[in-house]
């Protein structure tokens, strides 16, 4: 068996009876670079998950993982508010949803200060949508001004319902209007 197909985690007591855990999707990051990996359980024992396709490496002791998740993720395309030479700033990011949701958010900013080369995503913050039906999200990071920028919200824990009926961006454009 090889071994891009085993997790292994020596502290685990995994769901054993019956098929145990197959067809649980499983979510791996890599402690170095934050890669995403995903599969499904094809069997387990108590401390051992075989998976049903095989990782990209072998997982090591530090990368985290998660079972029962099944992630969102919503990438803008690039943002460039009609005019991709003109920088814009992002002041907020508003979210609306259904009461009834209560997952947990996070959102991301990737803008290029001086070009338009794509840049590294960098975190704006998380939520938890329980309790409320709107969440107005301050971007007050260098990611959220540039002339082209893009947003990506994601979502992974287990179990949790998340639903947008709306989002919203409050923005300025600064531009010379010269020719």
């Amino acid at each position: 068996m090889s071994t891009k197909r085993l997790l292994r985690d020596p502290s685990a007591a995994f769901y054993t009876t019956g098929d145990g855990l197959r067809g649980v999707p499983v979510m791996l990051m890599d402690r170095d670079t934050g890669a995403l990996e995903y599969s499904r359980v094809y069997s387990n024992t108590a401390t051992t998950l075989t998976l049903d396709t095989p990782l990209s490496r072998t997982p090591d002791n530090y990368d985290a993982y998660i079972l029962g998740s099944i992630p969102i993720a919503i990438e803008s395309g690039d943002l460039i508010m009609g005019n991709p030479r003109a920088v814009k700033n992002i002041f907020y990011f508003t979210f609306e949803f259904p009461a009834v949701s209560d997952g947990n958010v996070d959102l991301y900013f990737a803008a290029d200060q001086s070009n338009q080369v794509e840049a590294a995503w960098s975190r704006v913050g998380g939520f938890s949508m329980k309790g409320r039906t709107y969440y107005r999200m301050a971007v007050g990071i260098a990611a959220g001004t540039g002339r082209v920028i893009r947003y990506l919200v994601m979502a992974t824990l287990p179990g949790q319902e998340t639903e947008f009926s709306h989002m919203s961006v409050n923005y300025e454009v600064r531009d010379s209007f010269s020719g």
